[in-house]
């Protein structure tokens, strides 16, 4: 069903999502804007071994508290026995690949496998084979945050198939929350379910979102942080073909609407924590292109949030690339 009506429940809520005043902006990466043409991406090769459920029971702080911690955790090697050769500079790398390498195990069992053949790709990316096409997907579940909502249902759903999608969408819904195995947005009924396969989507689309008063503020405890989410949608959701990670709609030029606000813009450590998980060769897991406003007159306020002349346009942006899948 269309989501246009009756999406009352975001009405009054506090917004608001992703910044950093700590990293720089990258302005160098491809993306989507308002004229582009649709890229399309692929994903990583499939087995048909099931995943190894991997569940939290810990709140989203916490959860994201013990893997930045294990970032900076020594690694217990052959190594780090000597004194000698736990400390200084290569005792660290030593420590933090190893911690990354943990990270990453939890989430390497294969999804479910889909047939299909393989589309072009303009994005540099580490995944090379093929991925089924969008029509193989019974239900993707949009999930997001409620910057999210304010597009989707402005028009979106008018552009694709809408009954083989959902949105899945709460404030708050940052990356911790999505990395909480027990946080309660897993407990909302979908926004237009799916007319199959609603309460098991087969396709998530992850939008993107970090906690500007959180502590997820570099590459490292991010990407892991991510990990973990990935891990949970895919314990949760066991008819998982693909989940395709997409970041917020950026200022044109990634450059800030408002100066002294970085509310428009991705940072560069949240591109690269999303880039590194293209290195994920058993599972598929995409990398989507960077989605750009026409101008900064969308944004509410300097961002991210849009207004509401302006959200059928951004509705349209994202419309015309996945209808075009």
């Amino acid at each position: 069903m269309n989501a246009t009506r009756g999406f009352g429940w975001c009405a009054g809520l506090l917004l608001c999502s992703c910044s950093s005043e700590n990293s720089p902006t990258d302005m160098t990466k491809p993306g989507v804007s308002a004229s582009a043409i649709r890229v399309a991406t692929t994903a990583a090769p499939v087995s048909s071994s099931a995943p190894a459920p991997v569940v939290s029971t810990a709140p989203a702080a916490s959860v994201i508290a013990t893997a930045s911690a294990a970032v900076s955790a020594p690694a217990v090697t052959s190594a780090s026995v000597s004194p000698a050769a736990s400390t200084g500079a290569a005792a660290s790398a030593s420590a933090s690949t190893a911690s990354q390498a943990s990270a990453s195990a939890s989430i390497t069992a294969p999804l479910a496998s889909a047939s299909g053949t393989s589309a072009a790709s303009a994005q540099a990316s580490a995944n090379t084979s093929a991925a089924p096409p969008a029509d193989t997907f019974t239900c993707t579940e949009l999930a997001g945050n409620v910057t999210t909502a304010e597009w989707y249902v402005e028009g979106f759903e008018d552009k694709v198939d809408n009954g083989r999608w959902q949105l899945r969408a709460v404030h708050p819904a940052y990356v911790e929350n999505w990395a909480a195995a027990n946080d309660a947005l897993w407990a909302l009924t979908p926004t237009s379910p799916c007319t199959t396969n609603s309460n098991n989507p087969d396709r998530v689309v992850f939008n993107v979102f970090v906690d500007p008063s959180g502590n997820l503020k570099d590459t490292q405890s991010l990407h892991i942080a991510l990990l973990t989410a990935i891990n949970n949608f895919r314990t949760k959701y066991s008819n998982l073909k693909r989940i395709s990670i997409l970041t917020m709609t950026r200022a044109p030029n990634n450059m800030p609407c408002v100066a002294d606000q970085r509310l428009s813009i991705v940072e560069a450590y949240v591109d690269d924590a999303v880039d590194q998980l293209q290195a994920l060769s058993s599972i598929r897991v995409e990398v989507l292109p960077p989605f750009y406003a026409p101008n900064c007159t969308v944004y509410q306020d300097g961002g991210p949030h849009i207004t509401e002349t302006a959200r059928p346009t951004i509705a349209a942006l994202y419309g015309d690339y996945f209808s075009a899948e």
